[in-house]
């Protein structure tokens, strides 16, 4: 962003932040459709299949993905699963620094940012 004739680099970092906090509980959402059995076939390639530059939601996609696999024990359809990413959605909505119930970040078309 431009300020008189200069780059404002705190403005630039500032709408960095709350997109990455929105996309985090967008997150946290998707994982509370995920353990309720409610998420959209697309979400999986919204929100799984893509990558993210932010580590700590790169890590929580990485375990869902390990949940879904089999690669974890418990596995996703268990009721130890279901409170994996209960779990999981909390953790990203407390670490988005806003209200860790669910549907804080509600996008329902299940997309990303």
């Amino acid at each position: 962003m431009r300020v008189n004739g200069t780059c404002d680099s705190s403005a630039i970092d500032e709408a960095s932040l709350l997109t990455r906090e929105n996309v985090r509980r967008q997150f946290a959402d998707f994982l509370d459709r995920l353990a309720s059995g409610t998420a959209h076939a697309n979400e999986w390639l919204n929100f799984v299949v893509t990558h993210y530059q932010d580590e700590f939601l790169e890590e929580m996609r990485r375990c869902t993905v390990r949940l879904s696999s089999g690669e974890m024990s418990p596995v996703l359809q268990s009721t130890e699963g279901r409170h994996l990413l209960t779990a999981w959605a909390v953790a990203l909505r407390s670490a988005a620094g806003g209200d860790a119930e669910p549907g804080a970040g509600t996008d329902p078309g299940g997309r990303v940012g």
